[in-house]
């Protein structure tokens, strides 16, 4: 799994530098005091009230134009802090970030108070819920993608999305080499199945297990952690990296099979990975002693027992 640290690096990448505590606020120029902000500094565009702030500036952030104090609580506009995030507008304007959102982010968890706010989550905890999963590895919306790794991404952290129903041209593994499965994803129509069980056991196999053993890890449930399982296994294969298992990916999979042995209506497959060094029969390509026909799963790793794999859970 990428460690979370490495990507609050690459979203911190993507924010400018700020102050994180009062003493160096002030060595900076942030906070209301205003700071030592360069005193041949001056707005580019009409500024009527004469606050060091253009007026298409307070418009952005719904100061008046013609007010250097438009709250009158005796600190003026450029030296408010209109998103509160520790640095006063002029600063901000300076230092090229936006003064109507706030970059700061108090409890460390890579997620600003303006993100926070509108995930819902506590911007003063790392972990709001108390469920050992900082606020920026929970996945909000619940469509498989981590709150951090969306707004690395681009997309609404609060917004799933995900498609309930997906493309299904095979739906009980008829075709040789898995091309035409049926798509898989975190809250899919086929994201309960038989076909995900499988899937499971490879990335298990392959060491993307979340810890877990394998029955805990392959339950047939496509949730948070095969959909993280899925992306590690796409990075270390050199796929996009989306966290379904679509045309692309299946292929994929399929390469981690090895054959073990050939019988008159059946081959028997194997799993490659560190996590299964010992070779055992996990899938049965079926034959009718000249042509291969569809797949079946062993019951548990090492059967002879066999199972669907397809649609159905």
């Amino acid at each position: 799994m990428k460690k979370f640290s490495e990507l609050k690096l690459q979203k911190l990448a993507h924010l400018s530098a700020i102050c994180l505590i009062t003493a160096t606020l002030a060595a900076c120029g942030g906070g209301n005091s205003g700071g030592d902000i360069d005193p041949l500094f001056t707005p580019v565009g009409n500024d009527s009230d004469g606050d060091g702030l253009t007026d298409a500036q307070e418009a952005s952030i719904g100061t008046d134009p013609q007010l250097a104090d438009t709250d009158n609580n005796g600190i003026t506009d450029d030296n408010e802090d209109s998103d509160s995030d520790g640095v006063s507008n002029i600063q901000e304007i300076i230092d090229g970030t936006d003064p109507a959102v706030s970059s700061f982010d108090p409890d460390g968890d890579g997620l600003t108070n303006t993100e926070e706010a509108s995930l819902g989550t506590d911007p003063n905890l790392a972990d709001s819920d108390f469920n050992g999963i900082s606020d920026a590895d929970e996945d909000t919306d619940g469509d498989g993608v981590s709150n951090i790794q969306e707004l690395i991404d681009g997309t609404d952290p609060a917004v799933s999305d995900l498609v309930t129903e997906d493309r299904c041209d095979d739906n009980n593994s008829n075709n040789p080499e898995w091309g035409d499965n049926c798509v898989l994803k975190a809250g899919g129509t086929y994201a309960t199945s038989s076909y995900t069980r499988g899937v499971q056991r490879i990335l298990w196999c392959q060491g993307h297990d979340a810890g877990q053993d394998i029955n805990q890890f392959a339950d047939g449930i496509f949730g948070n952690n095969t959909a993280q399982a899925v992306r590690d296994f796409q990075t270390a294969n050199g796929l996009a990296m989306d966290g379904i298992v679509g045309p692309e990916t299946w292929p994929a999979l399929f390469g981690k099979l090895s054959l073990i042995s050939s019988e008159t209506n059946f081959d028997v497959h194997a799993i490659d990975g560190p996590n299964c060094p010992t070779p055992s029969p996990q899938f049965y390509q079926l034959a009718d002693g000249v042509t291969l026909l569809g797949w079946k799963m062993a019951e548990f790793p090492g059967s002879s027992n066999l199972v669907d794999f397809g649609a159905a859970p």
